[in-house]
């Protein structure tokens, strides 16, 4: 082609005649005055005329490449057999990249995508890179203005359908880059697609219980419980002495009964159903021992008596007290009376001996006779009518103690005494008897025997006997002893 005597940088290359092809002109000075067919200042200001433009095609394979300036003007064609691919655009001061320049890349790869990165200084579809998913193909066009790739008209924003589909299925994006669709395997229903605020009626579908957030639902519609699932019942008002017995799996209303006595839980057998714990707590079984205790108290010998306004508890007794009462309206109370302490009509002998034999020990509780307490001793002796001495004592305080009964009787076959032993205004001070007297009562000229045991204190009674001759004989046949207590 002849090259024309003159030219404009930037202008085309154009044609002389459409009889001559191989006359070169500038675009700017061709026949016909027509004008200047720059390149343009921007994509939306590409130039003027109708020109055509053929791209040379090139193919690059491998993981990454970099667009240089023989890349420009071309059709890119990459793939990576499978592999991820990762390319970069020409930064912006490479040599001849000027505004409108032309790239055309491919993803001929089969299944990897191509991440192309904006070169240095430029953008790429107004990012930082972008992706082209396989089998797409996008041309890109440079605006210098904004240093950005354009993307061409038609070209990276298509939707790629699959290589096949069935008729009338939903179609849905194949991945996340939202260039690719896929068949959906499901078939549109029949009849008007409705919203999410049309009213709709499901047929053959289940909802889950979870999903149901309002409105009525049918009792028809409501399962009925059973033993092993939960179901829909209706309300029910039990009135206050009864409540709900049981929940029916034939209808759908529980019913309400009172409890009988066979339905509360076995008990011991003269048991309650309380509490005796002392503080809050629910009812058990109880005995009602348990019950008395913690009502009452749990001290040994107390008793409970019917007061004025409730039952009350009368402390325990002093040893030989009786129980006395002044008749209907008034409360019992303790009084003191005669009581027999001790009584035996079984003989006691004394020994073959020339000792003091114990026969007979009697225990006087503490505090039995109180201040002014008497203690009266009825005993009966058989011995033998001689001259040898046979000496009946009763003594207080144990074997050693004031001996309140000393008689020796001798031309006598027995007998019988009784002795008097009485506190003198005070627990420790004793007096009763008559010292060598030969009879156990009655006036006489003998002093009368005193002691100082502390009856607060259990005491003894000891009944004893003393033979001056071994063989005679000295027999207890009975003895009663009766305490009459302070008052």
């Amino acid at each position: 082609m002849q090259a024309p005597a003159t030219s404009t940088p930037s202008h085309l290359v154009c044609f002389g005649s459409t009889a001559n092809s191989d006359i070169a002109v500038d675009c700017g000075s061709a026949a016909g005055g027509s004008a200047g067919k720059g390149l343009g200042t921007s994509v939306n200001d590409p130039g003027t005329g109708n020109l055509e433009y053929i791209l040379p095609l090139q193919l690059v394979t491998g993981a990454s490449h970099t667009f240089v300036t023989a890349d420009l003007f071309k059709k890119t064609r990459r793939s990576n057999s499978g592999s991820a691919m990762t390319d970069t655009f020409p930064a912006a001061g490479t040599t001849g990249l000027t505004n409108g320049t032309v790239m055309h890349v491919t993803n001929s790869d089969a299944s990897a995508t191509d991440t192309i990165a904006a070169g240095a200084g430029t953008t790429i579809a107004s990012g930082s890179s972008y992706a082209i998913p396989y089998g797409r193909d996008v041309m890109f066009t440079y605006d210098a203005a904004n240093t950005d790739w354009k993307l061409a008209n038609n070209t990276g924003s298509a939707i790629i359908g699959p290589s096949s589909a069935t008729a009338n299925d939903v179609a849905i994006f194949a991945d996340t880059t939202g260039k690719r669709a896929a068949d959906g395997g499901k078939t549109l229903p029949s009849g008007a697609i409705v919203g999410t605020s049309d009213t709709q009626t499901l047929t053959g579908k289940s909802i889950a219980g979870s999903e149901i957030n309002s409105g009525t639902i049918p009792p028809a519609q409501m399962p009925l419980p059973t033993t092993s699932t939960l179901g829909a019942v209706e309300s029910i008002s039990c009135p206050s002495h009864q409540w709900i017995d049981v929940v029916p799996t034939t209808q759908t209303q529980p019913s309400c009964a009172q409890p009988a006595a066979s339905d509360l839980a076995a008990i011991g057998s003269g048991d309650v159903v309380a509490n005796s714990t002392g503080s809050s707590a629910a009812p058990a079984d109880t005995t009602v021992t348990a019950l008395l205790d913690r009502a009452l108290g749990s001290t040994q010998g107390q008793m409970i008596y019917r007061g004025a306004s409730s039952w009350s508890v009368l402390a325990p007794a002093n040893a030989y007290q009786a129980l006395c009462t002044l008749g209907a309206s008034q409360n019992p109370f303790w009084c003191n009376a005669t009581v027999i302490v001790a009584q035996s009509g079984a003989a006691v002998s004394a020994g073959a001996d020339t000792t003091e034999d114990t026969l007979a020990t009697i225990t006087i509780p503490a505090n039995a006779m109180g201040a002014n307490g008497c203690l009266d001793i009825d005993t009966i002796w058989t011995i033998t009518n001689g001259a040898n001495t046979k000496t009946l004592r009763i003594r207080f305080s144990g074997g050693s103690g004031s001996a309140y009964l000393n008689v020796a009787p001798t031309t006598s076959a027995g007998g019988t005494w009784r002795t008097k032993i009485c506190n003198a205004n005070a627990t420790n001070s004793q007096i009763g008897g008559m010292a060598g007297a030969s009879f156990g009562n009655g006036a006489g000229t003998a002093a009368l025997i005193t002691g100082s045991a502390d009856t607060t204190a259990s005491q003894t009674v000891v009944i004893t006997g003393l033979k001056a001759s071994s063989g005679d004989t000295l027999m207890l046949d009975q003895y009663t002893v009766k305490l009459t207590p302070s008052p």
